[in-house]
């Protein structure tokens, strides 16, 4: 009876342990299954024709929430800076450099209260032309045509500048906006410069310098717009 007695008891603690461990991997795939979703839904963003949503996406959860002053405002040209590639590397080798700076900016700096700014001399049809070659992300600011232009992305941050300004200029936009769709062209920034600029006369400028052979070797071939 004794040895019967013993038996059970041993059964029953293997029986015990069993469930235990059986319980501990089940929490433990249902820990890394939740993980893995949460992050799937940051990675798979969608690619829309101003960038990558990532950035948006992390401020629409919450992961990251901008308050002003930010830390840091890192403004970055576009052009031989985060895209284009030389004749060491291929469009591949070099987008992947790009794509572990989106990276290490997601994961890095955007949660430290960071903003993403890139300055560029192309314009707004020309950044998408970009967009659709490269895998940049969607900035929380965007300054075209060498500053002529300013478009901004990131919603919360917009709302939290049109609260603070002391600028006289209608700053509003839409506050219906879905944080995904969200742009802002930020005409306010246009007027003050329109102040003393002879649009015309710019223009004109421009056209003859263009049309001049002198000057046909400077000019860079761009996409139509």
């Amino acid at each position: 009876r004794s040895e019967k007695l013993n038996i059970m008891i041993m059964t029953a603690e293997w029986s015990s342990s069993f469930v235990a461990v059986a319980l501990a991997v089940i929490i433990g795939a249902l820990i890394v299954y939740f993980l893995n979703r949460g992050s799937s839904k940051i990675s798979s963003t969608s690619k829309t024709q101003y960038g990558s949503n990532r950035l948006m996406d992390l401020n629409r959860m919450k992961r990251v929430q901008l308050k002003l002053p930010p830390t840091l405002a890192l403004v970055t040209d576009l052009d031989h800076t985060l895209i284009g590639h030389t004749q060491n590397e291929t469009h591949s080798e070099c987008n992947e450099h790009l794509c572990q700076f989106n990276q290490v900016w997601c994961t890095r700096y955007a949660p430290k209260n960071c903003v993403l700014i890139y300055a560029t001399g192309r314009n707004i049809h020309k950044y998408e032309w970009a967009v659709s070659k490269w895998d940049l992300l969607k900035p929380d600011i965007l300054v075209s045509m060498d500053g002529v232009a300013i478009h901004w992305f990131n919603k919360a941050l917009a709302q939290q500048v049109q609260c603070k300004s002391t600028h006289k200029i209608d700053m509003s936009f839409d506050d219906n906006m879905d944080e995904s769709h969200f742009l802002w062209y930020d005409r306010s920034y246009e007027e003050v410069l329109s102040v003393g600029w002879n649009q015309a006369l710019a223009k004109q400028i421009h056209d003859e310098v263009v049309m001049d052979e002198r000057w046909q070797s400077f000019v860079v071939a761009l996409p139509p717009t």
